[in-house]
């Protein structure tokens, strides 16, 4: 969807509330026409629609048909059968992610100060996922895959403990140190584990439809990004590479470290490809922080990449990085506070497309 905004962005948050000290604004274009996000630490998010010539209205979950998570808040006790032996009746429920009609996520803490986690897709989602969990296998070591504990087809949702350990993220903003070297062992455990059935290909072609996408929905915002929408489609493909299972959707916030482990979140969009598409996404997104952060590029990212690339080609790995590079454009279009950094993407992806050609 690429409909113009009902006003300059300057002046969307003109009808919102006012942003917490830690808040960050999202803003979106899709089914629901426009909406902004309003998330922030330890709160749940907040969603408005945006409509022009009017005050945002504010959505609330219990009104999300799409998705179960309403009828779970209003009545918690129909979780009992679906969590763990001896976790208890749910003692609180906290909505910690939204997107109306897409997904949401609750934390559910137990009588015994257990925790544990409950994620709602809408049908298409659910139904990938129930392929997916049912075909990949076990993982090898140093890898653990967090998988459900228990999955319900009636609220098209399921049921997970805490990974364990820190993710990625929070050891990295915490200045801890990282066993690189077992990320990558990781990452190609991933890669070789054996799965069966039916499950999406996740290649080359996936990867540009979906930045294409991305960067289509943001040029409400950026008009610019039309450009890159071009190059992107004219890029070409790096050589094939063998296929192997993909998380796709690998980042810093999906990976937890406990001691000689490295475990992995949110599976259910898991499917068959092109490995180097998780070490790119993994390895774009180290970098994002560090530009988030820090304003600069440490170049950890790059020593990562050559790590965990197991002798990709330089060339072919540019290229998705490029790709990645490009949907975190479109992405970060749609957050206000992030304008430079997209300013700076936009130059890079541009210049990388350039050197590709």
């Amino acid at each position: 969807m690429n409909a113009p905004w009902p006003r300059p962005i300057e002046a969307v948050s003109d009808g919102l509330p006012a942003l917490p000290a830690d808040g960050e604004l999202i803003l979106r274009a899709d089914r629901l026409g426009m909406t902004a996000t309003i998330r922030a630490h330890a709160a749940p998010p907040r969603v408005f629609r945006l409509r022009e010539g009017a005050l945002a209205e504010e959505l609330r979950v219990d009104d999300d048909d799409a998705l179960m998570a309403a009828r779970v808040l209003a009545e918690p006790d129909a979780l009992v059968s679906l969590l763990p032996d001896g976790f208890g009746a749910p003692a609180a429920l906290e909505l910690v992610a939204w997107r109306p009609r897409r997904r949401a996520v609750l934390r559910v803490r137990g009588e015994r100060g257990d925790t544990c986690w409950l994620k709602f897709l809408d049908r298409k989602a659910w139904r990938r996922a129930e392929r997916a969990f049912a075909a990949f296998g076990e993982a090898a070591p140093p890898l653990c895959l967090v998988r459900p504990f228990a999955l319900s087809a009636e609220l098209r949702a399921y049921v997970a403990r805490p990974a364990a350990g820190a993710s990625l993220r929070e050891r990295l903003q915490r200045s801890e140190p990282v066993q690189w070297p077992l990320l990558a062992l990781a990452l190609r455990s991933l890669a070789a584990m054996p799965a069966a059935g039916e499950l999406p290909e996740l290649g080359f072609d996936h990867a540009r439809a979906a930045t294409v996408g991305m960067l289509q929905k943001a040029c409400s915002v950026w008009p610019q990004l039309e450009e890159l929408v071009a190059g992107i489609g004219a890029l070409r493909a790096p050589r094939p590479a063998a296929a192997g299972l993909v998380h796709g959707d690998l980042h810093d916030k999906q990976v937890f470290v406990a001691g000689s482990m490295v475990s992995l979140i949110d599976l259910e969009g898991i499917g068959r490809g092109d490995p180097r598409i998780d070490v790119a996404n993994f390895v774009e997104h180290l970098r994002l922080r560090d530009l988030q952060a820090r304003g600069e590029d440490s170049g950890l990212a790059d020593t990562v990449a050559r790590r965990c690339a197991n002798g990709a080609a330089d060339r072919d790995l540019r290229t998705l990085r490029l790709l990645v590079r490009a949907r975190l454009c479109g992405v970060y279009a749609l957050r206000p506070r992030w304008h430079d950094l997209v300013v700076r993407l936009v130059h890079e992806v541009a210049t990388g497309l350039e050197e590709l050609r």
